[in-house]
């Protein structure tokens, strides 16, 4: 079985990337992402998970496979498998607001130091997954924007 695939049953009627468990999307992050993110930055989603397990839709992992930082926010929103749903992360400077469904649905008060993420050289980007070190695979068809 393919474990990716291109679903023409895309959100908005767009073709989506599809991404199935064993899949292995990894590039430079250099071909999406700046060396360094600025202080305040957004990221938009839309995805439409396969199934209720959850996983990482994305991830930046160093030379090491291992985590820039630790989480600096938390989300609990309601399950959506099988449907699109647009969700968007507002980084500022003390604060990270999660918008679902294109409504502000929660703000998280944060501590960031330092407060611009500057990726290594040698930094992965892997979609659908973060990596060999963390097995925690997500099956889901995707359209990503970072604003």
């Amino acid at each position: 079985m393919k474990t990716q695939y291109i679903d023409d049953d895309g959100h908005d009627g767009f073709p989506a990337f599809g991404f199935r468990a064993g899949s292995d999307v990894k590039i430079a992050h250099k071909q999406i992402l700046p060396d360094r993110l600025s202080a305040e930055f957004s990221i938009l989603v839309s995805a439409k998970p396969k199934s209720r397990r959850g996983g990482f839709l994305f991830a930046v992992m160093n030379t090491y496979d291992t985590y820039y930082s630790r989480a600096i926010a938390n989300f609990t929103v309601p399950k959506f498998t099988g449907r699109w749903i647009r969700f968007a992360f507002r980084v500022a400077l003390d604060n990270v607001t999660l918008f679902f469904n294109c409504l502000e649905t929660e703000t998280v008060a944060v501590q960031r130091r330092p407060v611009e993420l500057e990726f290594d050289s040698a930094s992965t980007l892997y979609i659908a997954q973060a990596g060999p070190t963390i097995e925690e695979p997500y099956e889901l068809q995707s359209t990503k924007h970072i604003f």
